[in-house]
C-alpha cells in the first residue's frame, strides 16, 4: 500500500499501525485509490480551502463517498468510527462498480444493534464482500475508532477487488 503511495507512514521508517485514523485521513486514501479529481470546492466551513485534506474531501464529497456530519460540518480531526470507514468503503465500491450493492446477511454481528442505523447495511455487505472484518467473529465494535491497519486492510481490499473489474 505504501509502495503504491496509497498509505504513507507517520515517520521515515514508521507506519505505527495501532493509532486511530482521521476522518480527513481516511477520506484522502480512499480518493488516492479511486484517483478521483477535484471539479469544485468544499462547503463545509471546517475544512478550509488551505488545508492538505481540502481537494480529497471535495473530490470524495462530489463523488458521493462521503458526507459531512451536519449539512456545514466535515469533522476532518474527529477520529473515523469502524461505522463510518463501513459506510464509506462501500460507497467507493458502488463508485467503482457503478450501482447500488444488495446486501445478504452471513454473519450477524452480536453487536450490530449498537450501530447507527445509517451504517448497519453498509457494515453487513462490505464484510459480505470482504472488504471489512470484525473486530472478532462476533463483533464488529461500530462505534470504536478504525486503526490504521485496519484502514490500510480495507483499503488493500477494496484494490484487489478494484483490479479484479
Amino acid at each position: 500500500m505504501s509502495a503504491k503511495h496509497l498509505i504513507q507512514g507517520v515517520g521515515l521508517r514508521k507506519f505505527d499501525p495501532n493509532r486511530s485514523v482521521t476522518r480527513a485521513e481516511f477520506t484522502a486514501m480512499l480518493t488516492c485509490l479511486l484517483g478521483l479529481e477535484v471539479k469544485s470546492s468544499t462547503v463545509f466551513t471546517d475544512v478550509s480551502a488551505d488545508q492538505w485534506y481540502a481537494e480529497e474531501v471535495a473530490q470524495a464529497v462530489e463523488a458521493g463517498i462521503v458526507h459531512g456530519v451536519s449539512e456545514t460540518r466535515f469533522a476532518p480531526e474527529a477520529l473515523i468510527s469502524r461505522q463510518e470507514m463501513a459506510v464509506m468503503v462501500m460507497r467507493a465500491y458502488e463508485y467503482v462498480n457503478g450501482e447500488k450493492v444488495e446486501s445478504k446477511p452471513v454473519i450477524q454481528f452480536g453487536d450490530l444493534s449498537t450501530a447507527a442505523s445509517w451504517a448497519r447495511e453498509s457494515i453487513i455487505t462490505a464484510q459480505v464482500l470482504g472488504l471489512i472484518q470484525g473486530r472478532s467473529d462476533r463483533n464488529f465494535d461500530p462505534g470504536g475508532s478504525a486503526t490504521r491497519a485496519e484502514g490500510a486492510m480495507v483499503l488493500h481490499n477494496l484494490l484487489e477487488i478494484k483490479n479484479e473489474k
